[in-house]
């Protein structure tokens, strides 16, 4: 009996926040998470680790004119520089999927929506134009069209709307998962706390795979992107904060290994850009890839899981 665990990881850069016109997690450059991408994709070739990579479909652009017909309200599009990758590498990175497609591991590319829209404030109508105009730019960049789909902030939309679309596989957060509130308590619920095993519904059309609803491959623990951690965990020794997010991403692997079920772990990519978050994941990594080689786990993409259930 092994249990089965999937990787994915949200890239959006400054799409994640053009709505609040927030960009102080990220590098103005984007070069810290071009980075960290390397840094990522070499450990996963080390590894043999494949990741499902959830990209926002304006990415893919080397430039636009930052208009976009559809059915979009007024002002949605406000951020849009309409420049290009060189002078506004946060709206459009290109490189950072070639980078994945190059990479020697098949990783998947999947999408996070063509402009990170919010899928439970918006209509059908708009869904589905984000679907079609993601779907086009990944075909335009030479990619597959996208088999999987996590919507931005987990707002979820009937999946009904996924009926004319290529998608098999779609990314939720848990319904029964909560955690308190406050620095100081959530610390000490980090300390308690074992990744609970997910699962997957394959009763429908389209798979549902689920997730925490907070990012589990990265912590609030420590520094966020190119934000500083509060000033009440700074009390508390990094190396020790790091050791509480590796034993975390371990009981994990356990939870599915043990039961012979399905966890799912993810993060955004911004989230890991920084040293303090990379420590933790990377020996996270490897111990994913030593219980995979004893069989005691398999690795799945979100597609492959969907494959699996056909």
């Amino acid at each position: 009996m092994s249990g089965t665990v999937t990787l994915s990881m949200e890239i959006e850069l400054a799409w994640g926040t053009h709505d609040r016109a927030e960009y102080t997690y990220f590098s103005p450059d984007a070069s810290a998470e071009l980075e960290t991408l390397t840094n990522l994709l070499d450990c996963c070739d080390r590894y043999k680790i494949p990741i499902s990579f959830d990209v926002v479909g304006h990415l893919l652009h080397e430039s636009c004119s930052g208009e976009h017909p559809g059915p979009h309200h007024d002002g949605w599009w406000s951020e849009d520089p309409g420049t290009d990758s060189e002078r506004d590498p946060l709206f459009y990175a290109p490189e950072f999927v070639r980078m994945i497609e190059n990479a020697d591991v098949d990783h998947e590319i999947c999408t996070h929506t063509y402009s990170h829209v919010l899928g439970d404030q918006v209509s059908a109508d708009v869904i589905q134009d984000e679907l079609a105009k993601a779907s086009d730019v990944h075909e335009a960049s030479g990619l597959e069209k996208p088999q999987s789909i996590v919507f931005p902030r987990h707002q979820t939309p009937s999946l009904a709307v996924l009926e004319d679309s290529e998608i098999t596989t779609v990314r939720r957060p848990m319904d029964d998962y909560s955690s308190p509130s406050g620095i100081v308590r959530k610390f000490f619920w980090a300390l308690r706390r074992t990744h609970p095993v997910t699962g997957i519904d394959a009763s429908g059309d389209v798979l549902e795979t689920f997730c925490t609803p907070h990012p589990s491959l990265s912590t609030g623990l420590l520094p966020i992107g190119q934000q500083r951690e509060p000033l009440p965990l700074r009390m508390i020794p990094r190396p020790i904060r790091q050791k509480v997010h590796e034993r975390y991403i371990r009981s994990a692997v356990k939870s599915a290994a043990t039961t012979g079920g399905y966890v799912h772990l993810w993060s955004h990519l911004f989230n890991i850009a920084n040293e303090a978050q990379w420590k933790p994941l990377q020996a996270g990594l490897e111990h994913i890839a030593d219980k995979r080689d004893a069989g005691e786990i398999t690795l799945k993409t979100m597609a492959e899981l969907s494959e699996e259930t056909k």
